[in-house]
């Protein structure tokens, strides 16, 4: 169920983005001008951001599962922190690659590494107390010094985001 739920969601929150992107871009192009060219790119990016985001969230869904399933049977932070973030940038590529056929540099290469760096930080920071606080302050301890005699953990402790201590 959590797999069903995690998907559309993902899915849901991806194509949302995507055609609230379409729009500003379009919208600033135009100058704030609603016309019938706006709704048509609009409804052939509603269909292309569908299929994106049902299918980046799938694939990365089915590859967290699969891979935590056979290569982290003891639970390990470390290797599912790389299991995820490796499955975002999978999907990332398959997407750009199939779905949205654009095949150059910033697709290849840019886009995969963000999407592998995003989702290691939001996993760290999401799973802060199940190793998320660990793996920082063995990995990177100056950061994890800074970061923890500053607000902003505060306002992250205060929107019940993660707890520090």
């Amino acid at each position: 169920m959590d797999f069903v739920f995690s998907t559309c969601k993902g899915a849901f929150i991806g194509c949302c983005t995507n055609i609230c992107m379409t729009a500003g871009k379009e919208l600033y192009k135009s100058k704030f001008q609603i016309d019938e060219k706006l709704i048509e790119i609009l409804k052939g990016e509603l269909i292309i951001a569908a299929k994106s985001s049902l299918t980046y969230s799938f694939l990365n869904n089915t590859l967290i599962l699969v891979l935590e399933r056979y290569c982290n049977k003891e639970k390990d932070f470390e290797r599912s922190l790389f299991i995820k973030a490796s499955a975002a940038a999978i999907s990332t590529l398959v997407v750009n690659g199939i779905i949205r056929n654009k095949i150059n540099w910033y697709s290849l290469i840019v886009d995969p590494t963000v999407g592998f760096f995003l989702a290691m930080v939001t996993t760290i920071l999401s799973e802060w107390e199940e190793g998320g606080r660990q793996y920082i302050s063995e990995k990177f301890p100056k950061t994890f010094e800074a970061v923890g005699n500053t607000e902003i953990i505060q306002v992250l402790e205060d929107y019940r985001i993660f707890k520090y201590k």
